[in-house]
């Protein structure tokens, strides 16, 4: 294999006034961010974990922001350069026929990165970050094609839910309970100083390197997307639904999640109302729609806990309890104030949302960790399980009925 970078010269060429700067920088990621947020179905998307309810494409206009405010480049002429490369044997570089490693678009979203990459005005945070907004903006492109591909038309928002409950935690998108995170993570990966393609950004020096990249990532986001679809078609073939929310989410919804960010102690004053009488703090049918989304929890041992928390509530000698319960509500509206889609979003959309939170091993917020101690401690004197995986399982699960009881407050009040 010979080393020749024709690719890279022939961008250093033609794109020779582009500076790898502050400015540059500040581009690249407004450029990212306005994708994310341009539409409010882009915006339920990314923020969401469901797959094909939603119409997100990326359109011509999304494609000239690269050659034009980044580049300021004419992507025809980068065309006609690029496909007039020849190796060494007098072989094109570049297949026209070859859908992903010819799309002038993609080529140059590597040279992007490895101009970031070597870049000398941008601090190791900012070239990072650089990285990754481009390649977020290159997943995208490749994403949105391929959802179009496995949805023609809109997915039944039913089945998609209980697609993603389905999920083990084998997918990244279970993981870390949004679009818009897996793609991250994944672009994280892309760039990441140890990757395989690592090489490929420091130098761009291999042509054939720089190819494998591009279709490379493409077919890391085609597998996840390819075996999310195989879910949906089993679930849609099996004919399941998530439906033990329906009177919930009817009953509450967008209004009760509009009316918490409004009156913020309401629910939490309601709950200490209902904690210590079992019959009222504890539904069934909450804890059906928990043990839903959660499949490594063991019902038995949430129910254990939650009828702890209701007979210890009062308990003066620990107020561990109390203190939770307004941690886990401060967040969960700190939650939401941060993801502004979910003010639309029903009940079932909250709980899976602040699942995937609750569950990450990536998260830094001081609140968040807070909370997971002072549950976990609630979870071992309820259960005195030591196991840290049952107890952390157990823990995501009452985090999440406390909001999930809170926020029904209409529903059962109504009844």
């Amino acid at each position: 294999m010979i080393n020749n970078g024709k690719i890279r010269g022939v961008f250093e060429t033609i794109c020779s006034d582009v500076h790898f700067d502050h400015a540059l920088f500040k581009k690249v990621c407004d450029m990212e961010a306005h994708f994310v947020n341009k539409r409010e179905e882009h915006i339920a998307f990314f923020g969401g974990a469901v797959t094909g309810v939603q119409v997100v494409r990326f359109t011509d206009a999304d494609r000239d922001v690269l050659f034009d405010n980044i580049l300021n480049a004419n992507d025809a002429e980068l065309e006609t350069a690029l496909y007039a490369l020849k190796d060494h044997t007098g072989k094109a570089v570049i297949n026209p026929d070859w859908q992903v490693s010819s799309e002038i678009f993609n080529i140059a979203c590597v040279w992007i990165m490895h101009g970031f990459k070597t870049s000398h005005q941008l601090s190791d945070i900012e070239k990072h970050e650089a990285q990754v907004r481009v390649c977020c903006y290159l997943y995208y492109k490749y994403l949105t094609s391929l959802l179009f591909k496995y949805f023609k038309f809109p997915a039944d928002p039913e089945i998609a839910q209980a697609t993603y409950a389905q999920l083990t935690y084998k997918f990244i998108l279970k993981q870390l309970g949004s679009w818009g995170a897996t793609i991250r993570y994944m672009a994280e990966a892309a760039v990441a100083k140890d990757g395989i393609h690592a090489k490929t950004l420091d130098k761009m020096d291999d042509d054939t390197a720089v190819l494998y990249m591009v279709t490379n990532l493409q077919g890391n986001i085609r597998d996840a997307l390819k075996n999310i679809y195989a879910e949906f078609i089993r679930v849609y073939n099996s004919g399941a639904r998530i439906v033990s929310t329906s009177a919930l989410v009817e009953s509450d919804g967008e209004m009760v999640l509009k009316e918490s960010s409004k009156n913020p102690g309401v629910y939490a004053k309601y709950l200490k109302t209902i904690i210590n009488d079992r019959n009222s703090f504890i539904r069934q049918e909450l804890m059906d729609v928990v043990s839903h989304v959660m499949h490594t929890l063991a019902p038995r041992m949430l129910t254990q806990t939650l009828v702890w928390i209701s007979d210890n509530y009062q308990n003066a000698k620990n107020r561990d309890v109390d203190v939770a319960v307004d941690i886990v509500l401060e967040h969960a509206l700190e939650y939401m104030s941060t993801h502004r889609e979910l003010m639309h979003a029903d009940l079932a959309t909250l709980v899976d949302r602040l699942r995937g939170a609750y569950m990450s091993s990536r998260s830094s917020d001081d609140k968040l960790l807070q909370a997971r101690s002072l549950v976990d401690g609630l979870v071992k004197a309820a259960t005195g399980s030591k196991n840290d995986t049952t107890v952390g399982a157990v823990r995501t699960g009452v985090m999440v009925y406390i909001v999930l009881r809170a926020y029904s407050r209409n529903h059962y009040t109504n009844q």
